[in-house]
């Protein structure tokens, strides 16, 4: 029902001013080849540099946060709470609720101080990063509901940030949909490539413990998720470390840092 109603608000209220297409040049009046549909993901280091790093900061960003999908794994044979299932909706909420409280200041406070989105991005990886590390050391469901509480202010800076970065690197209006498309196809490249080098890690670096399971169901050591955290963290680095390749912002030339 909410999807619905934004589609209805989006239509009424989002005004869009019409590209000027060739009638000669139309895509309607030429068949769509193969090639044609495969360059469409295509998106040039040279010609759109910027955008390109962008893109493949958004990827391991992602990557990263896939971690998450273990962490019902996590508070059952970790934390060991009753209703791991519970646990994991709850740290959702908290983590999307202060991600959503979060969104809007950093947008301003980047706008105000005019000094670019990297530095809030930078700021945000390695915030997630030592989250991940805290992990590791927390024995108690409310020492996870905190950090899953900062590490969601710091998802929420991250992604008003990325897409500001997306938005402010865009090449052209021409391609912009087709670009913003393959930009947003990222999350979904990390967030499948993630868990697929992350589960086997976990199943291999982790023992099974199953004297302690009256159910026979297996448990994994501690250390099999300090390799899956730890990884999760290489992710973070590699996100903003790409970002130093971005040369503008906001039409504006920026240092490597």
């Amino acid at each position: 029902c909410l999807t619905a109603g934004c589609v209805v608000l989006t239509y009424l209220f989002a005004n869009e001013r019409p590209l000027p297409i060739d009638s000669e040049q139309s895509a309607v009046n030429k068949p769509i080849t193969w090639n044609d549909f495969k360059d469409s993901f295509w998106i040039s280091p040279s010609e759109h540099h910027d955008f390109f790093y962008v893109t493949i900061s958004r990827t391991f960003y992602y990557m990263g946060g896939s971690v998450q999908a273990f962490f019902l794994y996590y508070l059952r044979d970790v934390i060991h709470v009753d209703d791991p299932e519970g646990g994991v909706s709850l740290l959702a909420v908290l983590g999307q609720g202060f991600g959503a409280f979060m969104t809007v200041p950093v947008g301003i406070l980047s706008d105000y101080l005019g000094n670019g989105r990297k530095p809030y991005v930078f700021t945000s990886c390695f915030v997630l990063s030592v989250c991940n590390f805290l992990l590791l050391f927390s024995r108690e469901f409310h020492e996870v509901m905190i950090i899953a509480s900062v590490a969601g202010m710091a998802n929420g800076a991250y992604l008003t940030m990325d897409t500001s970065l997306a938005m402010d690197t865009l090449p052209s209006s021409e391609e912009s949909a087709r670009l913003l498309g393959v930009w947003g196809v990222a999350m979904f490249i990390g967030s499948s490539i993630g868990p697929l080098i992350g589960g086997p890690l976990l199943f291999l670096s982790a023992y099974h413990d199953e004297s302690d399971k009256d159910d026979g169901d297996s448990s994994y050591a501690i250390y099999g998720y300090a390799i899956l955290f730890c990884l999760s963290s290489l992710y973070y680095f590699c996100s903003a470390w790409i970002l130093t390749f971005v040369r503008r912002e906001n039409g504006v030339v920026c240092c490597f840092i």
